[in-house]
C-alpha cells in the first residue's frame, strides 16, 4: 500500500533588517503545485507591500512523510 505524497514549499526574502524572512507557506501533492501555490500566495502578498521577486532569496521545498492511520493498518 503506497501512500500519496505531499510537499510543502516555503518563499524567503531579504530585508533590511533580516537575510532570510519567511513569506508564505503552501502545500501540494506535487512539489510543482506547492511552489505554484505559494508563488501564487508571494505574488498577492507583494502586490501590496513594498517588496518583489527580486527580494527572494530562497524557496525550500520539503516532502512531507505520510503516516497510515489505524483503520488502514488494520
Amino acid at each position: 500500500m503506497e501512500k500519496e505524497k505531499c510537499f510543502e514549499s516555503t518563499v524567503y526574502i531579504s530585508t533590511a533588517t533580516n537575510d532570510k524572512v519567511e513569506m508564505g507557506t503552501q502545500w501540494g501533492l506535487t512539489e510543482q503545485e506547492s511552489i505554484d501555490k505559494v508563488m501564487i500566495e508571494f505574488n498577492m502578498y507583494a502586490a501590496h507591500a513594498e517588496f518583489g521577486a527580486e527580494d527572494i532569496v530562497a524557496i525550500e521545498t520539503t516532502e512531507l512523510p505520510q503516516h497510515y492511520t489505524a483503520n488502514e493498518l488494520a
